[in-house]
């Protein structure tokens, strides 16, 4: 029998060693996982031991050609000397074939002219990387770009979702703005926690995201937000008690 499959997309050195124990857990538990590991993040994830996957490795989903093309055009002002170039031009290449494919040569353009590769989403692309690894479960860290991606095109798929929280919810954090959300969100802190409610996000999110299977566990926190925080954030937790389905956890 097949074991199921976790797979993993995250950045940064941080990141990755946050993700890296979580990963050799499951892996003792005979739990298979496929670690995505993106720019600097990929030589923290060979160290630890995690045989990452890039962009490159996933050449063969999109027309590598022209996804080159573009990478090599835009690589002056976005390389490293810590990724490898192949691997940059394939990230950048990817994700601007992912927009031309979406908007257009024009539409493309003007996106990286307005937000340059901070506003990647390579819905498209990251949606046929999950389609041909087949996991059961998706894990990001809490970023724009590839993880917010990975969870939108998991969500898509009706597949579990998780994000592994690594910043605070603070207002000029991208995750606040988010539209889509994993079905479960674990939290470094209960300050992340606490600015999710101060933010607007309603009881029935913060239930599920944190897996509580009683909203009265979720309500303790309700008194820490303040008078002038929006009202999703203040609403009786009594009127939500019938329309709440069970979920599994504390």
């Amino acid at each position: 029998m097949i074991k199921p499959l976790v797979f993993f997309v995250t950045y940064g050195n941080g990141h990755i060693a946050k993700v890296a124990p979580v990963a050799h857990a499951l892996r003792e538990r005979g739990v298979r996982t496929k670690v995505m590991a993106l720019t600097l993040g990929y030589r923290q994830a060979q160290r630890l031991g995690l045989d990452p996957v890039g962009y490159k490795d996933f050449l063969h989903l999109v027309d590598a050609e022209r996804a080159q093309a573009h990478g090599r055009r835009l690589l002056p002002g976005n390389s490293h000397p810590d990724v490898d170039d192949a691997e940059s031009v394939a990230y950048l290449g990817i994700n601007y074939l992912d927009w031309v494919e979406r908007y257009g040569e024009e539409g493309a353009r003007q996106r990286y002219e307005a937000g340059g590769r901070r506003s990647f989403t390579p819905l498209g692309f990251i949606g046929r990387v999950i389609d041909e690894i087949g996991p059961a479960l998706v894990v990001s860290t809490a970023s724009p770009r590839s993880e917010q991606a990975a969870i939108e095109a998991g969500v898509a798929r009706g597949i579990p979702t998780m994000t592994m929280m690594d910043l605070f919810a603070l207002p000029h954090d991208n995750f606040r703005r988010n539209t889509v959300f994993a079905d479960r969100i674990t939290l470094l802190s209960e300050f992340a926690r606490d600015n999710l409610l101060e933010a607007g996000v309603d009881l029935y999110s913060l239930q599920q995201w944190l897996g509580h299977r009683h909203v009265s566990t979720t309500t303790r926190y309700l008194h820490l937000a303040r008078p002038d925080v929006p009202d999703g954030a203040r609403r009786e937790p009594l009127n939500l008690l019938g329309a709440l389905p069970p979920i599994t956890g504390r």
